[in-house]
């Protein structure tokens, strides 16, 4: 669980440590210039992986997109945020510390990047063309968590609802 880790919220396991090394290295340089930003960095690639694997099945479209959101909201290199993908969707299926987690990012981010962080949210949900029950439960839990709501939110959630799977 090196995300947690590294944020400072778990002790790594010995057989994780290599992992830690990898991506720190890979966040270091960010984490030099602008610790909050880095933080801010690896709590949105954790949870990115949370809204992935909420329907415990880990699609090659929602990886994608995952790349596709880290490399718009990042300085990362393709090597970086390949590696970042693959961490985050592994820590993604371990929902511990989830809400300190969110706190974390609500605490260093903007009205602005939380909503952009929701998009990304949808965005990973639908990019398997569909967003069931339980990435909506994860979604609402994160923005729950963010103190999000109101029109701004409407707006990025219109802009998903096509892919909203009504299940009954």
């Amino acid at each position: 669980m090196w995300i947690l880790n590294w944020l400072g919220l778990g002790g790594a396991k010995e057989d994780e440590a290599g992992t830690i090394r990898r991506i720190g290295a890979a966040l270091e340089d960010l984490r030099k210039k602008d610790p909050v930003e880095a933080s801010r960095l690896a709590c949105f690639a954790y949870l990115l992986g949370r809204v992935a694997l909420a329907d415990h099945v880990l699609e090659p479209a929602e990886t994608e997109q995952m790349r596709k959101m880290l490399g718009r909201h990042s300085e990362m290199d393709a090597g970086q945020i390949d590696l970042v993908v693959e961490i985050a969707a592994s820590e993604g299926e371990q929902p511990t510390r989830n809400d300190e987690v969110i706190r974390i990012f609500a605490d260093s981010s903007s009205e602005a990047q939380k909503l952009a962080l929701v998009d990304c949210l949808f965005a990973v949900a639908a990019a398997d063309k569909d967003i069931g029950e339980p990435e909506i439960k994860e979604i609402r839990h994160i923005l729950d968590g963010l103190g999000l709501g109101g029109a701004a939110l409407e707006r990025v959630q219109r802009r998903h609802e096509r892919f909203l799977v009504i299940e009954g």
